[in-house]
């Protein structure tokens, strides 16, 4: 049971205009304003941004692994397979120590980023010297916002001990 009480799901129905429920949605909605610019950031995150559907799914699925959020990056999982990632790659993306030759170089640079952001309170310009052999300064903006990203709605789920939604596979996005 959440350590938080569920907002009754017609509260954010009518704010979203959508019939979509999760779990999330119901904890989230305590505090409507915030709920409301967490999902304007999260659309744009699905919408308008450069970085390629499969390095912001790896983003995601490693930031949940991070903070223990299996059942964030199982709802994930789904989008991650249409955007190009295979079962491989996903199962390694949540170990503590992947197999690093699963992945290419650019694939390898972003996850040594992403553990760095997630593990240490230091900067490392070398890692951001490594991602820009592949990304762009706009790409490096977007990867650190979905990260946070991540990191909120994962520490969000552990720390309040949410439920996983009963439907743990999400359409992809």
């Amino acid at each position: 049971m959440a350590l938080i009480k569920y907002v009754p799901d017609e509260l954010y129905a009518s704010i979203l205009r959508s019939t979509e429920t999760a779990n999330i949605l119901r904890a989230i909605f305590n505090a409507p304003a915030w709920a409301q610019a967490l999902l304007k950031l999260a659309s744009t995150h699905v919408a308008q941004l450069d970085l390629p559907a499969k390095d912001r799914e790896i983003v995601t699925l490693r930031t949940a692994h991070n903070y223990s959020a299996s059942h964030v990056a199982d709802l994930r999982e789904a989008a991650a397979v249409h955007h190009g990632l295979d079962a491989v790659e996903i199962a390694e993306l949540r170990q503590d120590f992947y197999d690093a030759s699963v992945f290419d170089t650019k694939h390898k640079h972003l996850l040594e980023f992403i553990d760095m952001l997630s593990f240490s309170s230091t900067n490392n310009p070398n890692k951001i010297q490594a991602l820009k052999a592949y990304y762009n300064d706009q790409h490096i903006i977007e990867i650190l916002v979905i990260h946070g990203l991540a990191y909120i709605v994962a520490k969000a789920t552990v720390s309040l001990d949410m439920e996983p939604d009963q439907s743990s596979k999400r359409r992809p996005d």
